[in-house]
């Protein structure tokens, strides 16, 4: 494998130029809407993923114990 590796991709360097390079052109193409609609599926992969850790933690709060955690873990930034 020729390159340098990044520690937990383990792509070579000049692969991952090759895929970023591919993304930066993508976005130059999306209208603002399609930008917009990427960012809010993102933050609604993110609220899911968030709100499945906090019921795996805690798994006898109810789904409104749930929702306020991660309402709060939201808007106060926290991991």
């Amino acid at each position: 494998m020729g390159g340098p590796c990044l520690p937990l991709a383990g792509l070579p360097l000049l692969a991952m130029e090759s895929v970023l390079d591919r993304e930066l052109a993508r976005l130059r193409q999306m209208t603002a809407t399609e930008k917009v609609a990427v960012m809010d599926s993102l933050w609604r992969q993110a609220w899911s993923l968030k709100a499945a850790g906090v019921r795996a933690h805690h798994p006898d709060w109810s789904a409104e114990q749930v929702e306020a955690t991660v309402r709060d873990i939201f808007r106060d930034d926290r991991p």
